[in-house]
């Protein structure tokens, strides 16, 4: 019972802190960053672990969610090579494809802090906050490659289909525990206990797992995407982004019900 009243707790704060159109706004600034995170994703995991294979593997997630919009992703990056230099035009669309991304992170992260009530003003609150954005972005391009690296590593071992499917769920869920632990870490303007954010970080890795099946069935019984080509699957991209931060900001929120009343426990 105190485990669902904690749940119920951090819904309302969700619902107050207005959690849903801040999701809503973050979905609405994908459209124009996810060509840019991706070119970025693929120009900086082929320094460490080669182009093709990161294509490779990001085309296998895609199809197992969304075979369209996976298609329609790679064929917009395939033509992405920003680590050729040629007249110093693909280096200045490298660093304003970055200022995309930061800008959009930026979102994040106030998003977060609004809903930890800690959000700050001026000038050096912004610049605190880019700072904190690009930090979420190594972090997810570490997220990124190791889980590629997982892949890899387990498709080489040669076991069967069930373990093998088995490691990777369990290796993805810890990694994604692991990214959102040290993004609560880092993006809240005062520090949370590491026991909120773990908690907190739980349930968004949990929330992940419902998520990509709830997308995947919303994908496959819907007509919308085939109905409107394109513009369909722009929707279920702002769909999955809306409903992936909406998980992110509730972990979030319950973090700051776990640490309010982790305090008060203490406090007595």
């Amino acid at each position: 019972m105190h485990f669902l009243r904690l749940f119920w707790e951090a819904a309302l704060h969700w619902y107050r802190r207005e959690a849903g159109i801040l999701a809503a706004a973050l979905a609405y600034l994908t459209p124009f960053v996810l060509i840019p995170l991706l070119a970025v994703s693929v120009t900086t995991a082929s320094w460490l672990i080669g182009r093709d294979q990161f294509i490779e593997t990001l085309i296998g997630w895609g199809m197992q969610l969304a075979p369209d919009i996976t298609e329609l992703l790679i064929v917009v990056t395939a033509d992405f090579d920003m680590s050729e230099v040629g007249y110093g035009v693909p280096w200045f669309g490298y660093v304003f494809f970055l200022w995309i991304i930061v800008y959009t992170f930026n979102m994040l992260t106030y998003g977060l802090q609004r809903i930890w009530l800690s959000t700050g003003s001026g000038w050096l609150a912004v610049l605190v906050n880019a700072g904190k954005a690009v930090g979420f972005f190594i972090l997810l391009q570490i997220y990124l490659i190791s889980i590629i690296v997982f892949h890899s590593s387990v498709s080489l071992v040669g076991i069967n289909q069930g373990l093998q499917a088995a490691f990777e769920t369990t290796s993805i869920f810890l990694l994604t525990v692991g990214l959102f632990y040290a993004t609560f870490t880092i993006l809240g303007r005062r520090a949370l206990h590491w026991s909120s954010c773990l908690t907190g970080a739980l349930v968004v890795a949990i929330s992940f797992i419902f998520l990509r099946w709830l997308v995947t069935w919303w994908i496959a019984s819907t007509p919308a995407i085939d109905l409107f080509g394109t513009a369909g699957l722009i929707l279920g991209i702002l769909v999955w982004v809306y409903l992936t931060t909406a998980c992110i900001y509730y972990g979030a929120a319950y973090a700051w019900v776990f640490e309010r009343q982790r305090t008060a426990h203490r406090s007595r």
